[in-house]
């Protein structure tokens, strides 16, 4: 279970502006109401269409949707707005998240789940591991992305976060994304998922975490 001690810093890595929504939006909004400091770390801002072809104007959108989201959930949050071309698990990016966690001191990190399909993801991954092989944290991983996220390998979630009294703070903190899911019904799948995770344990909403490890003092 998650160490329910007060002033906990919870630092959330998202390889682009919707990941955090989609996978725990309601842990951070229950987060934030047990007045905890968090932290989103928003690392690409997407600018391109599924051709592969890039507008300014989409990223200036995106990111005044990742801005209106943070407020919704209450949260700090942080673009680092990498070149997605660029990003890459290396010594450079390794040492350079080495810093963001050494200057925030989590207790706790979440990140996406490391056989994401999708190859930021996976690479964001690797560089959290690396870069918290050596510190006092507990690490997690949450759910994969939707769309998508589709993989040989499944999610098997050791921690479960019953986010009932949140799945509104959850839905408009990923409605606020209206270029990412305004004429599609992916923001009911996701809530949809969580309405699966929560029969899982028996509550109304929940969402779904793989832990990598967990440090309680």
């Amino acid at each position: 279970m998650l160490d329910l001690k007060p002033h906990k810093r919870i630092l959330v890595l998202a390889p682009h502006a919707d990941d955090a929504e989609i996978g725990m939006g309601g842990t951070i909004g229950k987060f934030i109401q047990l007045g905890y400091d968090v932290k989103i770390i928003n690392i690409i801002i997407p600018c391109e269409d599924f051709n592969g072809i890039s507008s300014e104007l989409a990223k200036v959108r995106r990111r005044n949707e990742a801005e209106l989201s943070a407020r919704i959930l209450g949260v700090s949050m942080e673009i680092l707005d990498i070149d997605p071309y660029d990003f890459k698990f290396n010594r450079l990016y390794t040492k350079m998240f080495d810093k963001i966690i050494h200057d925030f001191r989590p207790n706790e990190i979440f990140m996406t789940w490391e056989h994401d399909s999708h190859q930021d993801h996976q690479i964001l991954a690797s560089i959290v591991f690396s870069a918290t092989r050596k510190n006092n944290c507990s690490l997690y991983m949450y759910e994969t992305m939707l769309p998508g996220g589709i993989s040989s390998k499944s999610f098997r979630p050791q921690l479960f976060v019953d986010i009932s009294d949140f799945i509104d703070t959850k839905r408009n903190s990923v409605d606020a994304y209206e270029s990412v899911f305004g004429e599609t019904s992916l923001s009911k799948a996701i809530v949809d998922r969580a309405s699966f995770r929560g029969g899982q344990i028996g509550v109304g909403y929940a969402e779904a975490f793989e832990v990598v490890k967990q440090i309680v003092y």
